[in-house]
């Protein structure tokens, strides 16, 4: 306590060389030292490692409190040579200070040259520290062109403050910049070697006279150190892109000699936030929600299609951007009473309707309504009210799901419960992405604060609805709706009676099972023979289970048709016979619903039972082969 010196380390001075190696196994603390010299440095410790394998480590904790000195409040370090110097236990600098007449560090000057090491294990921490140069908290000078290297694993910087020297001899650059920590380096620098690793690093309410509240590099290469890894991982610690403010860390892409010589303009002209260099704003092209309430997933699931869009780092804003006119809701209502009565009565028709949802979302028993609006948004949206951003900041969601390369087309999919909120009958939704929640893009990754007409708008898709929500749509349109259902019961029985007595004609019974009786028939226009499935069904259990029959069996046929296509094309020339498939085409269907009776149209096999023909084959000694 209360140690003083000249020069050199007001409690302790050590010079490590050749290969030496000093290990300080117990407790140490350090109070009230200081060096006397204005050209003092180290107010507590000043050490030099020089050489291959010569090291300093503090294995327990080291206190140093209300230190001072002209460079290095607390501790002077120089490593040189690939010395290496590291705390493993706790470490505290509380109150340290450099000179006010002008001294770098107030907690830590570190100069790392010739391979040197410094690494920050542990806790560290550095509270209210100040120096009147630059680096409030720690101050470290690199050398990059000998592999020389910095970590921080653990280490809360707080409350320090860089503030303006009164002494009128230093330039511009020699004080206030870098209120948690001031890093310069000399020479390029290859972020694929990490010499340079600030992940570990916690910072917050430090302050600088000029630039760098929290952190300051110089360094030539500092654009590719913040673009290394994901998100600036490298250089920002514990910086929240969303809520910290982007002049905590910055840094200007000069070398360290260069820097202290530059103008006032030149520095404030070249540097920049770090996390400009390091941001990533994506590009969204298209977005799109699915309501089904039955969905287990996620009532409402959304789809987005864009670029730039990282992974694990994702956010989606879903916000109003105004309210439909008369003439949309009622063009959209007219759109939705029309939907909901075809929808009633499209089992009916021997083929389906292509819906506008991707297969993967449709279901046959449900609505399916697209609402698909390009309106102008009208006004900036930085002040709008209702906004959901997804995921939440609670952790109580999965990041999005997303496919693709960062700088090709990507797919991005996530699913919400909550559906209340979506009132999209007569609100307009945007939607926006940022890759850090701070800056949301949208349109050729436009900001919208520069952009008004950035957001892309949200198409809907309704699959299923709550009942109260339907009724509320049918009310509107309650008397169309009602000339529609007159008009399509007529058309379902002359349908019906068509399909009956004209379109086909019944030759003879071909076989029978558990789910039903299959046809042999004739279709009266084209003479062409078919077989008909006719399948009783006595609930919508029953029901589904034969959309989801035919279903199948178009996918199954289609995936064949492509492969033989393709396998066709690349092996026969344009005189050859179309590919022979060996699936039985499914041809179409259509209900009865009045008899609770289905059909399925297929294509006849004229050889009878599959099963029946390998039998007589069998019986006569054929051998079957893989020739057709």
């Amino acid at each position: 306590m209360e140690c003083e010196a000249l020069n050199f380390g007001g409690a302790f001075q050590c010079s490590i060389n050749n290969g030496a190696k000093l290990t300080i196994a117990t407790p140490c603390s350090f109070t009230d030292c200081r060096t006397l010299q204005d050209s003092g440095y180290g107010g507590a410790l000043y050490a030099k490692i020089n050489g291959e394998n010569s090291q300093l480590i503090f294995k327990d904790s080291v206190i140093f409190e209300r230190c001072s000195g002209q460079t290095g409040g607390g501790m002077c370090l120089i490593t040189q040579r690939k010395g290496n110097f590291t705390i493993n236990g706790q470490c505290n600098f509380t109150n340290c200070s450099s000179s006010n007449i002008g001294g770098d560090g107030g907690g830590i000057y570190g100069s790392i040259n010739g391979g040197g090491y410094l690494t920050l294990d542990n806790l560290c921490e550095f509270y209210q520290c100040e120096c009147h140069d630059n680096g409030g908290g720690i101050y470290i000078m690199i050398d990059s062109t000998t592999q020389s290297s910095f970590l921080i694993k653990d280490a809360l910087i707080h409350e320090c403050k860089a503030l303006n020297s009164t002494n009128s001899s230093l330039t511009y650059p020699e004080s206030g910049f870098g209120g948690g920590m001031f890093l310069g380096g000399s020479g390029d620098y290859d972020p694929n070697s990490k010499l340079i690793d600030l992940r570990g690093m916690n910072i917050c309410n430090n302050s600088a006279d000029k630039y760098g509240q929290c952190l300051y590099i110089v360094l030539r290469d500092v654009v590719r150190l913040c673009q290394y890894g994901k998100q600036g991982e490298y250089v920002k610690g514990n910086y929240s892109d969303a809520y910290f403010d982007e002049h905590g860390l910055e840094g200007i892409p000069m070398d360290l000699n260069t820097f202290n010589s530059s103008s006032p303009q030149t520095i404030e002209h070249q540097q920049q936030p770090l996390e400009s260099w390091w941001r990533i704003l994506g590009i969204l092209k298209s977005a799109q929600v699915v309501m089904n309430i039955s969905n287990p997933n996620g009532k409402l699931i959304f789809h987005i299609e864009g670029k730039r869009m990282i992974p694990g780092y994702l956010n989606v804003k879903i916000f109003e951007f105004g309210d439909k006119t008369q003439e949309n809701i009622d063009q959209e209502q007219k759109e939705m009473n029309y939907q909901y009565n075809k929808n009633n009565h499209q089992s009916l028709k021997g083929t389906t309707t292509q819906s506008p949802i991707s297969q993967k979302h449709q279901k046959a028993d449900q609505q399916q309504i697209s609402i698909n609006t390009t309106p102008q948004i009208k006004k900036k949206l930085h002040n709008y009210e209702n906004e959901i951003i997804y995921p939440p900041e609670d952790g109580s969601s999965f990041p999005i799901q997303i496919d693709g390369e960062l700088e090709s087309e990507q797919k991005a999919t996530f699913g919400m419960n909550d559906y209340k909120w979506l009132n999209y009958k007569i609100k307009e939704y945007g939607v926006l992405i940022s890759n850090d929640r701070n800056i949301f893009t949208g349109k050729d990754g436009i900001d919208i604060e520069e952009d008004e007409n950035a957001a892309v708008p949200l198409e809907v898709i309704i699959e299923e609805e709550e009942e109260e929500e339907k009724r509320k749509g049918l009310t509107v349109g309650i008397v169309v709706g009602i000339v529609i259902g007159a008009l399509a019961i007529v058309v379902v029985i002359i349908i019906i009676i068509i399909v009956s007595f004209v379109i086909s004609k019944k030759i003879k019974k071909i076989g029978k099972g558990a789910f039903g009786t299959v046809w042999k028939m004739k279709e009266i226009k084209s003479q062409r023979i078919v077989a008909i499935k006719e399948v009783d069904y006595d609930s919508d259990e029953e029901k589904q289970r034969f959309h989801k029959e035919v279903s199948v069996m178009r996918d199954v046929y289609h995936i064949l048709q492509q492969a033989s296509t393709s396998s066709s094309s690349s092996s026969q020339n344009s005189d050859s016979q179309p590919p022979f498939i060996h699936v039985v085409q499914p041809l179409g269907y259509f209900l009865n619903e009045d008899k609770d009776k289905a059909y399925l149209v297929l294509e006849y096999c004229e050889n009878g039972d599959l099963r029946q023909y390998i039998q007589n084959m069998k019986n006569l000694g054929t051998e079957i082969t893989n020739v057709v």
